[in-house]
């Protein structure tokens, strides 16, 4: 079957020995389906030795970089289905399974504003029974690399409102669901303006007053009424100019924005140099993920009871019942960039690991060693949109997941020890959608979740997936995201994303419950781990 890929006019394996490298054929040149398939892949993984065979994740992919992939591919004409991409690994057997063909037709958007379903994350977010749940967002903030066009740029803000559904959901508490505002469409988007002092302290905040604008800004939400969208150009009289932009978490995930990202930048960049803006149709709907997961992802609830079983909990300096999240303090540590480097790519060559599963190995064993348990359990955030071969990779909405990983250290040697662990995160069944689906999705409204002990988040390298030749992302765009009255939802959160080529690992705590110095050693023996880690899969040596 010929695929067509449309664009819209916005305004309209054998048992080996242990530590033995997998084998590779070596077929470099491509055939001409594969050569836009090896080109894509060469802007996204920055490298030129990628050839037709080379295994996805040995090169460093993970679900992330699979919708970044598919996403570059249809700008080309090519759809490919992100789970292709994760279930063949190569170029030449992903390609087989596409016939494509280059065509470019406008076409209006003929969408009607829905009613959806509460999504599992959103069902999750509603049973906590925050104190404030007008102010739970999630933020960014950019360099401005030039002077802008405030009133284009406004504009460019306006038409993507307009152009994506997923960014003017609000929440209807008479029905108890989430759906796109009609009312939405007529608002005008104006960007607020900051003047600051002193330096733009996004990260430390040094500056109290500065921190406490920010959060009063961005708590000014409702979610029955407001676009949950808002922008601000943070102008600092010696120190540049920045763009500052907040989304209820609602509205949007991690792959969410890096998608309006790189629209607003096209959207602008068009209406600067006078051409009509224009961006590939959106993919399947978070409601298609919503409604017709559930009927094709298999039932798994043996899996899970086993994990919700698993008796797993850190310890504490301080017994506290305060866990509100004016009491969350921060620990960053950097990873260099040769490991970071080689953590991107050659590190999965030898046992066709992930990112994701490296970091999840390395905070096992720092779990191990703090808590003296042989089975951990560590809450992971995942994308949620490689499922059921739909395609999500350029869909707005809250589709991420949360669920437990249940991982028990057996192995004699490390290397034994990471091919155990990378089995476990294998087996879960379909990595997240089934535990979203059927474990929140059960709740009753009288239920309340418990507090998890440690949760994952990886973010993927943010710089390269946000920059160009505008926009220069900026870490701590965060500060004042979550009112200081609503509580922690975790007890221990490992925040991972690469910046300029360094892994930053951002460790937040409750300040009530523990000590710095803890959390420091917790943050040492991570990256202790992790250089070992890194070490074993580049030498096979322990």
């Amino acid at each position: 079957m010929t695929k067509t890929v449309v664009t819209q006019d916005i305004n309209d394996v054998a048992p080996r020995q242990e530590g033995a490298p997998l084998s590779v054929q070596e077929r470099v040149s491509p055939t001409a389906s594969e050569d836009r398939f090896v080109s894509v892949w060469k802007e996204v993984f920055r490298r030129n030795d990628i050839n037709v065979n080379d295994n996805f994740f040995s090169i460093g992919g993970d679900p992330m970089i699979a919708v970044e992939i598919a996403s570059r591919l249809s700008q080309h004409g090519i759809s490919v289905k992100i789970s292709d991409i994760l279930i063949y690994r190569t170029i030449e057997k992903i390609a087989s399974h596409q016939e494509v063909e280059t065509v470019k037709v406008p076409v209006k958007n003929k969408k009607k504003p829905s009613e959806t379903r509460i999504a599992p994350m959103e069902k999750w977010f509603f049973e906590q029974h925050f104190e404030n749940p007008h102010h739970y967002n999630q933020s960014f903030a950019f360099a401005l690399k030039r002077p802008v066009d405030k009133a284009m740029l406004e504009e460019a803000f306006r038409k993507l409102l307009l152009y994506h559904d997923g960014l003017r959901v609000g929440y209807d508490e008479s029905k108890g669901t989430t759906a796109v505002q009609p009312e939405h469409t007529m608002t005008n988007f104006a960007l607020d303006e900051f003047v600051f002092e002193d330096h733009l302290s996004l990260v430390l905040e040094e500056n109290i007053d500065q921190a406490a604008t920010l959060s009063k800004w961005k708590g000014q939400f409702d979610l029955a009424k407001n676009i949950l969208m808002k922008a601000a150009i943070v102008k600092v009289r010696h120190g540049g100019s920045y763009l500052l932009v907040t989304a209820h978490q609602l509205l949007m995930d991690n792959t969410s924005w890096q998608i309006f990202i790189k629209d607003l930048y096209s959207v602008y960049h068009s209406l600067e140099v006078g051409k009509r803006p224009r961006l590939l149709k959106g993919t399947a709907s978070a409601t298609t993920l919503h409604d017709e997961g559930s009927a094709c992802v298999e039932s798994a609830p043996d899996y899970w009871e086993v994990v919700h079983n698993t008796p797993f909990s850190i310890p504490l300096d301080f017994d506290t019942p305060d866990w509100r999240s004016g009491n969350a303090c921060r620990v960053i540590g950097y990873l260099e960039a040769g490991p970071t480097k080689f953590l991107l790519g050659d590190a999965h060559q030898r046992y066709h690991t992930t990112v994701l599963v490296v970091l999840n190995v390395s905070l096992a064993l720092t779990l191990s060693e703090w808590t003296g348990a042989d089975t951990v359990v560590i809450e992971q955030e995942d994308s949620g949109r490689h499922i059921c071969g739909m395609d999500f990779s350029r869909t707005i909405g809250w589709l991420s997941t949360l669920y437990p990983l249940r991982l028990a250290l057996h192995g004699e040697s490390l290397g034994q020890l990471i091919e155990s662990l990378k089995a476990q995160v294998d087996s879960v069944p379909h990595c997240d959608l089934s535990y979203g689906l059927q474990h929140f999705q059960s709740h009753t409204d009288n239920e309340s979740f418990e507090r998890s002990e440690v949760r994952l988040k990886y973010l993927g390298a943010l710089s390269s997936d946000f920059n160009n030749e505008l926009f220069d992302f900026q870490p701590g765009g965060e500060l004042g995201d979550v009112d200081k009255e609503n509580h922690m939802t975790t007890k221990l959160e490992f925040l991972t994303m690469v910046i300029d080529g360094q892994l930053l690992v951002e460790i937040v705590y409750n300040a009530k419950a523990h000590e710095c110095k803890t959390i420091e050693r917790l943050r040492k023996g991570f990256f202790r781990n992790l250089n070992r880690v890194l070490h074993h899969l580049q030498t096979g040596r322990s």
